[in-house]
């Protein structure tokens, strides 16, 4: 769309205070459009009218500016998934691999203390936050609670960034009571990593059926399509790619007490390093990024 055009559709909305007279005029607007294209207009538009906005101070109404943010992150579909699923796989590449004996979670003093405090040493599961893709799926849609699965010669790292305290339990028990995975997102923030995002669901379960329904199921037992985390000769192993972090939302409450006395799992403390805590909110995804950000991948 030439911009002498998108400012002209903007200017003609600038105007208008009904919702439904917005979204009928960009469906006219648009709707000669293929349904991919017809999108990415309609988002554009709204975007545009939302830059407008910030510029002049909020003066359109509230509402407005509120539904411009709302659909420029349009949820990505499967076939985006698969975009950034192969844009993944190409980054890992071949690099080699290392034993993944442990799933672990980092979090501050005073989470666990809450947990055991109020909760009994149940680990509950909770919304998932905007953090990554803010076009991903699973963002504010299912629960979970977040495990990093990078390990160097089969040991977590010694350092955490998101607080001093680490439980980490047996990976491949852990996984036996989640046993399917999918894909729901590659991603990166402001440093030089990148993240995979995995979701592992107890089958039949709510987070099961929602995710099979809009993500895209991974096989751990071939490493060709699946070179982050699979196993092999009966053993799971994970990439050891030194900028590529996989990270699994397990979607089940974990009660700490049993998994540490039947379960292998144990409480460690760590060395903190940056921030020592993880981001209310979550962090987004870093539009720039040549290597995941999809409308790149698209042009490629």
């Amino acid at each position: 769309m030439h911009g002498t055009t998108m400012q002209v559709i903007v200017h003609t909305l600038w105007s208008i205070e009904d919702p439904v007279t917005i979204v009928t005029l960009l469906f006219l607007r648009y709707r000669h459009l293929s349904g991919k294209d017809f999108m990415l207009f309609y988002i554009r538009t709204l975007y545009a009218l939302c830059s407008v906005v910030c510029e002049c101070c909020k003066s359109l109404p509230v509402w407005c500016y509120s539904y411009a943010t709302i659909v420029c992150f349009s949820e990505l579909t499967l076939e985006d998934l698969r975009t950034l699923y192969v844009a993944a796989q190409g980054y890992c590449g071949s690099a080699s691999c290392t034993p993944c004996n442990w799933l672990y979670r980092n979090k501050p003093l005073t989470y666990f203390r809450d947990i055991f405090v109020n909760s009994g040493g149940l680990m509950k599961v909770y919304i998932k936050d905007d953090s990554g893709d803010k076009g991903s799926p699973i963002n504010g849609r299912i629960n979970g609670l977040f495990f990093m699965a990078n390990n160097i010669n089969g040991e977590p790292p010694a350092t955490s960034q998101f607080g001093s305290w680490r439980f980490q339990v047996p990976a491949e028990m852990l996984l036996k009571t989640v046993p399917n995975m999918y894909f729901s997102d590659f991603y990166c923030m402001k440093g030089r990593d990148h993240y995979i995002t995995l979701i592992a669901t107890r089958p039949g379960s709510e987070a099961d059926q929602f995710c099979s329904r809009r993500l895209l199921p991974v096989d751990l037992y071939d490493s060709i399509s699946n070179p982050f985390l699979f196993c092999r000769d009966g053993c799971l192993y994970v990439t050891s790619h030194s900028n590529l972090q996989v990270e699994i939302l397990y979607t089940e409450n974990i009660d700490i007490h049993e998994w540490v006395m039947y379960g292998g799992a144990t409480m460690l403390d760590v060395a903190v390093v940056c921030k020592g805590s993880s981001t209310p909110g979550g962090v987004p995804k870093n539009p720039n990024c040549s290597v995941c950000n999809l409308e790149n991948l698209e042009c490629v």
